[in-house]
């Protein structure tokens, strides 16, 4: 590999947050790794996780479903984004379930079903307040539960709802929608279907709201070891699983009242050593952190000067001792006893740590560990 910019992703440290993650809530686990695994690698992450033995993987559209299996992922699949119906066959294919909002979805994959003579399994979504996808309770929740009931082909696997503000502190909002979704799940259950996975705890849920986390939890961003906001208590310990590093292409002497980068944006302030990193926004290093950020270099922190450029960014070395072509500069992770991490990234291009990963573009190659 002749790139020194890259990614190391910790599949031991995804396990250890998973296997944290389970035994704090004692359920059935969904760990999802839809947008490549948040950034961390669909196929890699899943495999360590079905290693790990997680319950479910959870993917937003057919296609990241269709990796899974191809890659010989034999765990269950649960595809939480709307339905597509060119995608339905490829969702029948595979033998993943299906998230459903309506009883013509339902037909649509009974008729799948049909030709495929395979059944199928599916989770109900019950809006109750995140306004995206979903049926409310009422008669098209009425409407489900007869087809799916009437179905020779689509069986019932799970309902589910989806919080929107779990990882704040006014706990009324997600205490609304978890009285509605209970509302849907009693409706569903007198109607006879009672053998099914209740699901409403997404990451924020598994730390503020214990209370919700019945049959089964949705892990997302704290198994990659990131907390979903300030606001989210930490009871659940994880450690992040990705780190971000590049090596020194130069190392410059920049004089006092020269500037640095384009649009001269940083005059310095007095002699300094600047180092020049072969990274910028063209692999996802936000050009934001120009001027805000900073990187670790020999365990201390080097400030970013000037824009970030598409391919290089550059970084006040002068109190650093011993930097030269080839030291190591990490921008994501810790060095000593310092780190740095997608959350301060985040602040700095005003952001959440979910993007901050995602950004990390494909130019800038994984390494496994």
């Amino acid at each position: 590999m002749a790139r020194q910019t890259k990614c190391k992703v910790d599949l031991k440290l995804l396990q250890e947050n998973f296997l944290a993650i389970k035994k704090k809530v004692n359920t059935k686990v969904l760990v999802l790794v839809k947008a490549d695994a948040y950034g961390h690698g669909l196929v890699p992450c899943a495999k360590a996780l079905e290693q790990a033995q997680a319950d479910y993987l959870g993917v937003a559209i057919s296609e990241e479903a269709a990796m899974l299996r191809n890659a010989g992922i034999m765990l269950p699949i649960l595809c939480v984004g709307p339905l597509i119906e060119q995608s339905i066959s490829e969702i029948v294919n595979y033998s993943v379930e299906q998230a459903v909002s309506s009883a013509e979805q339902i037909r649509l994959i009974e008729n799948e079903c049909a030709k495929q003579s395979k059944k199928a399994g599916v989770h109900v979504k019950i809006e109750t307040g995140m306004h995206r996808t979903g049926v409310r309770v009422g008669e098209k929740l009425d409407e489900i539960i007869n087809e799916i009931k009437n179905s020779a082909f689509v069986e019932l696997k799970g309902v589910f709802t989806h919080f929107a503000t779990s990882d704040e502190e006014d706990r009324a909002y997600t205490d609304m929608q978890a009285k509605e979704f209970l509302q849907a799940v009693d409706r569903i259950k007198q109607a006879g279907l009672k053998d099914i996975i209740v699901h409403c705890a997404n990451s924020g849920g598994i730390l503020n709201y214990p209370e919700y986390c019945f049959d089964m939890v949705r892990a997302g961003i704290i198994a990659y070891g990131y907390y979903p906001s300030e606001s989210a208590k930490k009871t659940v310990e994880v450690s992040p699983v990705l780190s971000l590093e590049t090596e020194v292409a130069a190392v410059n002497t920049v004089k006092k009242g020269e500037k640095i980068s384009y649009g001269g944006t940083f005059c310095a302030e007095r002699d300094m050593r600047v180092a020049v990193l072969p990274i910028g926004y063209g692999d996802g290093y936000k050009r934001l952190n120009s001027n805000r950020g900073f990187v670790l270099i020999n365990g201390k922190k080097a400030r970013i000067v000037g824009r970030v450029c598409m391919d290089m960014t550059m970084v006040d070395v002068t109190d650093v001792p011993d930097v030269s072509v080839g030291t190591k500069a990490v921008l994501i992770g810790t060095d000593g006893n310092c780190a740095v991490t997608a959350d301060d990234l985040a602040s700095w291009a005003e952001t959440i740590s979910y993007e901050i990963m995602l950004s990390i573009t494909e130019r800038v190659p994984k390494e496994y560990v």
